[in-house]
C-alpha cells in the first residue's frame, strides 16, 4: 500500500528543514536521506504548495453566484450573444 499524503509530507518538510540549514545539502541527498519523493521537494523549495492545500478547479458556486451566472448568461442569449470561457 502506498504511503499516505500526510505521511508523504512530513517527509517533505523534514527534508526541506534540513536543507534550510545547511545550504550545501543537495535535494537529491536530502531526499533519499528522508524518504521523501525528489520532484515533490524541489517543488516546494521553489514556493509551489501541496495540491491538496490549492483547492480544486471545479468549486460549487454559491446560490447568488449561480443566480448571477445564470441571469449574465440570458442577458447574452437575449443580446445574440454567445458566451466564451474568458468571460464567464
Amino acid at each position: 500500500m502506498p504511503p499516505k499524503a500526510e505521511a508523504i509530507e512530513e517527509r517533505i518538510a523534514k527534508a526541506s528543514e534540513a536543507m534550510d540549514r545547511d545550504p550545501r545539502l543537495k535535494g537529491t541527498k536530502a531526499a533519499a536521506h528522508f524518504g521523501a519523493p525528489y520532484d515533490r521537494l524541489m517543488a516546494r523549495q521553489r514556493g509551489r504548495p501541496a495540491s491538496n492545500s490549492r483547492g480544486g478547479h471545479n468549486k460549487k458556486l454559491s446560490v447568488l453566484q449561480d443566480e448571477s451566472l445564470r441571469d449574465y448568461l440570458l442577458i447574452l442569449y437575449t443580446s445574440g450573444r454567445s458566451p466564451n470561457l474568458e468571460a464567464i
